[in-house]
């Protein structure tokens, strides 16, 4: 399982229950209006996604 997370206070605290569970994790921006994420995420199993973040993300 894959986490691409967007930076909020929240998402902080995700990221150390996923460190700790050794669960690997990316973090993403999302261009405004547009929804590119940067940077552009590598996922190496599309099924196994998991994403956390805005409406947009």
């Amino acid at each position: 399982m894959q986490w691409l997370l967007q930076e909020f206070d929240d998402t902080h605290k995700l990221a150390e229950a996923l460190d700790r569970l050794g669960i690997p994790y990316t973090w993403h921006k999302v261009v405004p209006f547009v929804g590119e994420l940067i940077p552009k995420p590598v996922v190496a199993d599309p099924s196994s996604v998991v994403m956390f973040g805005s409406y947009t993300l």
